[in-house]
């Protein structure tokens, strides 16, 4: 009743409105509670439809990218792919990064739909390289909601690995966002992956990380109903005693168990573990009844039930429900075979398409992997020329330093010189004109050659603050960071605001012209410094966690706004002339 009140009072405001202005209040009203009341938002945008034939292209577009959002906030299963693919090309061209984002991760939805995992994970990628991390708008609620599914595809692939690097990052982001719940359940769904992968220590570490952090949150309950894990590992390693006091804390404080000691639904593969922890105790009557309570469920076709009873009989030496519970063991067995055996075949088939996509990224490794045997060669070759030429260096160093300082006397002197011609220049206005003529010939011949004394110090003193600028203590951090030298390569807002100190105090014209910028966003500041820092593509993704080609893509657009220059290559020559 609340909901429907909440969607008529919505509407009738709406309607208040009218035209475009209409249109735009209903848009905005959905978008402001589509994660919260995603079926309100659908609500409003539905009541759209009959007016939408007359929508603008812009109203329409973003019409139909709320309505798959919400759609898919409300658990729809998508059927098909074409309107994501025409989204995803409407905001590839005139979305922000963030309907970027939307539009892919839409696509990369629909796919998972349809049943194409790895074209899921692929449109996924594309998504979380559009988000602007670092700006203050980006949607950090969705971008925890894209890593999640991609955690959970990889998960459908078995490829533990990935699903573990998934969930790192919807950790990283939800904590970002300021959802602390969600920080710590991505690290306890690593929990099944680490147990997948044989690690049972990685396991019990994580166990005991979570339970850490959620009690240092203020959320005990969570903090108890982390160690079924670890219950099953301490007792398949006969450690009970430890089990029991796992067991106790999880069944009186998780708030899972009703009055009658039922846990709650979908965990029901607990009585399992609570049948094989009392078998172990010795209680095989207390065993029984929890294998018998699993055998509602049909969990794994009641592989666990029927195991669990047939071990309990043989110890009771029951032959007759020994083979009775022994034969259902094995038939269940084989219906948990034949269904990973077509799950096998699913994902090959998968797999195979996936492989087709991914052709030319095999062609490229292995024309990469060719060029790199060439470039050893060139290595080789080279190495004894540069040692020459770093002796050489450092003597024509010293020579450029004189040469420096005697250019500098030199552009004194002429200064004093041409300030007191200037001043003859006012004495003789009143004698001769032949006199002036002349003084006026050796003031502008002094002027040009100031002009040309003050143009190669300019570049001096540019080259000396770019010197010093890149032996600062902040930037040789940051390339290490880049070149994945120290533990963690994540740009920081600490290192941000020492790297911005060191522009000020080293080379303040890159500071005004380009960190100062406000026709910037702050993502191009921070790309257009790294790169005049010599850092490349790749080093720049790493620290500001995104992909190379998001690292292209903004270089063109900066070039595009500062010089005209549509191209990504000729960006690190056109700020050199730019700020020299």
């Amino acid at each position: 009743m609340k909901r429907l009140s909440y969607i008529i009072t919505l509407i009738l405001i709406l309607a208040a409105c009218a035209g475009s202005g209409r249109e735009r209040a209903a848009l905005d009203a959905a978008q402001a509670v589509i994660n919260d009341r995603p079926d309100s938002a659908l609500a409003i945008l539905d009541s759209l439809e009959p007016s939408s034939q007359e929508f603008s292209r812009s109203t329409l577009r973003r019409w139909q990218l709320l309505r798959l959002m919400a759609q898919n906030k409300c658990d729809t299963i998508f059927r098909s792919d074409s309107l994501q693919i025409i989204l995803t090309d409407y905001y590839d061209r005139h979305g922000t990064p963030n309907e970027k984002m939307w539009a892919h991760y839409l696509l990369g939805r629909a796919y998972f739909d349809m049943g194409e995992a790895p074209m899921a994970i692929k449109e996924y990628k594309n998504a979380v390289e559009c988000a602007d991390t670092l700006s203050n708008k980006c949607d950090f609620y969705t971008l925890c909601s894209i890593y999640g599914q991609i955690s959970v595809t990889f998960a459908r692939q078995h490829l533990h690995r990935e699903q573990i690097e998934a969930l790192g990052k919807y950790s990283h982001f939800s904590l970002k966002y300021g959802d602390i719940y969600n920080y710590i359940r991505g690290i306890e769904l690593m929990i099944p992956s680490y147990y997948a992968m044989s690690d049972t220590s990685g396991c019990l570490r994580l166990t005991e990380r979570c339970r850490q952090l959620y009690s240092e949150n203020g959320m005990p309950c969570e903090a108890a109903s982390v160690y079924p894990t670890a219950i099953f590992i301490c007792i398949k390693d006969r450690q009970f005693e430890r089990a029991s006091r796992l067991m106790r804390v999880f069944e009186s404080q998780s708030g899972l168990f009703d009055t009658l000691g039922n846990i709650s639904k979908g965990r029901e593969q607990y009585y399992q573990t609570k049948g094989m922890y009392l078998m172990g105790v010795g209680k095989p009557d207390s065993a029984e009844i929890f294998f018998r309570k699993l055998l509602r469920y049909n969990i794994n076709w009641n592989y666990g039930a029927f195991k669990g009873l047939q071990q309990l009989y043989q110890s009771k030496n029951d032959m007759d429900s020994t083979m009775k519970y022994s034969a259902l063991q094995e038939a269940a067995l084989d219906s948990i075979h034949d269904y990973d055996q077509a799950e096998a075949v699913t994902i090959a088939n998968s797999l195979y398409n996936y492989s087709r996509v991914e052709i030319t990224a095999v062609k490229k490794s292995q024309e990469a992997e060719r060029a790199w045997k060439w470039l050893i060669m060139a290595v080789s070759i080279t190495l004894f020329t540069i040692l020459i030429s770093a002796y050489y260096y450092r003597r024509l160093k010293g020579k450029k330093d004189t040469e420096y300082m005697n250019l500098k006397e030199d552009y004194q002197r002429n200064r004093h010189e041409l300030e007191k011609s200037t001043k003859e220049l006012e004495l003789y206005k009143t004698n001769s004109a032949s006199a002036i003529k002349e003084k006026e010939k050796e003031i502008q011949r002094l002027q040009s050659q100031n002009g040309e004394y003050e143009q190669i110090l300019r570049l001096r003193f540019f080259h000396r603050s770019k010197e010093a600028l890149l032996k600062s203590g902040i930037v040789d951090s940051l390339r290490k960071k880049a070149n994945g030298k120290l533990a963690n390569s994540i740009l920081t807002e600490d290192d941000l605001a020492a790297l911005e100190k060191a522009i000020l105090e080293n080379m303040p014209v890159l500071h005004m012209k380009i960190v100062g910028n406000d026709q910037l966003s702050k993502q191009e500041r921070w790309v257009c410094v790294f790169t005049f820092l010599g850092i490349s593509n790749k080093g720049i993704s790493a620290l500001l966690v995104t992909s190379p080609q998001r690292i292209t893509n903004v270089t063109k657009n900066v070039n595009e706004k500062l010089f005209g220059d549509g191209t990504a290559k000729t960006i690190e020559k056109n700020l050199t002339d730019y700020l020299s």
